[in-house]
């Protein structure tokens, strides 16, 4: 009977044992990056800044437009347009003039991945004109050392800063 009593506990344990080493063991996710504190005051420099941005280009003034446009180096540091890139950005501004604009959303998801994203209208539409005379533009805000840069939205700042736009 005690061989019973004794056969009866082993087993009972062993199930137990079995049933609770099966299960998948939990693993904190420390990957996560931490998110950034925001401020109301850094809605609002994000806000001005691209708000001179657009005021620039509405005023035909490419040149300081695109003069406030950077991206980071493989260093993290904050660094203007090469010539190649700022070329390219006048093109496109001098193809789609600012005549007016609206700022659509301020999106902030780390200091160095944030985006803003704008309407502009390039013609006066007349009545019955079936084209379209606006169209939309993202720009890539970000904090760095506590000061806010715009960046072209292609930028690939996790890549050296290089854009990834191919002639």
């Amino acid at each position: 009977m005690r061989l019973l009593h004794y056969s009866c506990l082993a087993l009972v344990l062993a199930v137990c044992l079995a049933g609770c080493s099966g299960k998948e063991k939990k693993t904190e996710d420390h990957s996560r990056r931490p998110m950034m504190t925001l401020e109301q005051r850094d809605t609002a420099q994000v806000f001005e800044l691209t708000k001179s941005f657009l005021e620039s280009l509405k005023a035909n003034d490419i040149d300081k437009a695109v003069s406030m446009l950077y991206f980071l180096d493989a260093d993290r540091q904050v660094v203007p347009l090469p010539d190649s890139l700022v070329e390219r950005q006048k093109v496109v501004f001098r193809t789609f003039p600012v005549l007016n604009y609206k700022i659509e959303s301020i999106i902030f998801n780390t200091e160095t991945d944030s985006q803003v994203k704008y309407t502009v209208e390039f013609f006066e539409k007349k009545p019955g004109d079936p084209r379209p005379n606006t169209t939309s533009f993202f720009i890539k805000p970000m904090r760095v050392k506590g000061q806010w840069y715009l960046t072209m939205y292609d930028s690939n700042t996790n890549n050296g800063g290089q854009s990834g736009i191919k002639n």
